[in-house]
């Protein structure tokens, strides 16, 4: 059923974020994939924020450029945000294609539900095993794993991805996305999300589907996930009050770096024994990633991604290891290193 159908009411204006930086012709796909929504022509506009060396604007958006500062993308959404007049305002990247009615029915969802913030499903574009197996693993944005969880129903969520998600425009009447720290690097949406959903009621549709560029090589994976770990003990400074040590201390439970040091240790203790059995428990890890993900497999009717998701568990594990090594040994250099590695 078209929205047009379903409400009676006027429809509202709705302003389509897109941030980009140094991907100019990828940016073009997206708008050119924004522009064959289904939504009413006259419904919406498309605001595309990008950050550069010289202005290269793309006919038929509202093009808002920023000289090559490197001032982030909480700070790139929030001029989007500024220089758009609708009372939904949705956020995509630059580097995703949209199914059609996408957008149709985030706005669906806002006015059904009376929710402030809407997230839709992103799935992977076409590509490599590699990538299918970022897409079965949840990222980015909970991925097939967040839509097959969902069972076809609209749940309550506080995870809005920046690249698939919907506010209503008075949200920013009283939130914005954070520009420092972590909300530089890609936090600034999750940070968003969790604060909006917090006081105001926020659903995930899965009916909401676009499809977003992986990674696609273990070697990116790996960069990624070291600066997603960063994110998360940055963010986890900013609410809990702690740094360093004192915050490694709090999550040692969850950390990567300690499991290594474990396993250092046996081996130190037990020799070849110790590491046989480190290799033993990494397996057993390993095979417990493919049981928990055979769903998204079974989906794909792809079984070769059974060999390829524990090598793709490894690189996101060696990267987030990296970003818990660099927090333990450099921690007043460390924004400004990860944002050197950090290239949209």
């Amino acid at each position: 059923m078209s929205i047009e159908n379903k409400f009676q009411e006027r429809l509202p204006f709705v302003s389509v974020v897109v941030i980009s930086k140094d991907r100019h012709e990828e940016l073009k796909k997206a708008v050119s994939s924004l522009k064959q929504l289904d939504y009413p022509k006259e419904g919406y506009e498309i605001t595309v924020v990008e950050e550069g060396d010289a202005p290269t604007p793309i006919e038929g958006v509202k093009y808002i450029f920023l000289p090559r500062r490197n001032l982030g993308l909480g700070y790139a959404r929030n001029t989007g945000v500024k220089n758009s007049k609708g009372e939904i305002i949705a956020f995509t990247d630059d580097d995703c294609v949209h199914e059609k009615d996408w957008l149709t029915v985030m706005v669906n969802t806002l006015l059904e539900t009376g929710g402030s913030g809407v997230a839709g499903a992103t799935l992977s574009q076409s590509g490599n095993l590699i990538g299918r197996c970022e897409e079965i693993m949840g990222y980015p944005g909970g991925g097939l794993k967040r839509l097959i969880d969902a069972k076809g129903k609209i749940v309550k969520t506080n995870n809005l991805s920046g690249c698939n998600s919907a506010y209503r425009k008075s949200v920013f009447e009283e939130f914005k996305f954070k520009e420092d720290g972590f909300g530089k690097l890609g936090g600034d949406d999750w940070w968003l999300g969790h604060q909006v959903s917090e006081k105001y009621d926020a659903y995930f549709n899965p009916d909401a589907i676009l499809y977003h560029k992986p990674r696609g090589s273990l070697f990116s994976i790996v960069k990624w996930f070291a600066r997603r770990r960063i994110n998360e003990l940055l963010g986890m400074e900013y609410e809990f009050h702690r740094k360093g040590f004192t915050l490694l201390l709090s999550e040692i439970k969850n950390l990567i770096f300690i499991r290594l040091l474990l396993w250092v240790g046996l081996v130190i203790i037990f020799g070849v024994k110790g590491f046989m059995t480190g290799l033993l428990a990494l397996a057993l890890i390993l095979a417990i990633t493919i049981i928990r993900h055979m769903k998204g497999i079974r989906y794909h009717n792809d079984y070769r991604l059974i060999f390829v998701l524990p090598a793709v568990r490894l690189a996101m594990d060696i990267g987030i290891l990296k970003a818990e090594w660099q927090y333990v040994f450099s921690c007043k250099r460390l924004l400004d290193s990860t944002l050197k590695e950090y290239n949209r």
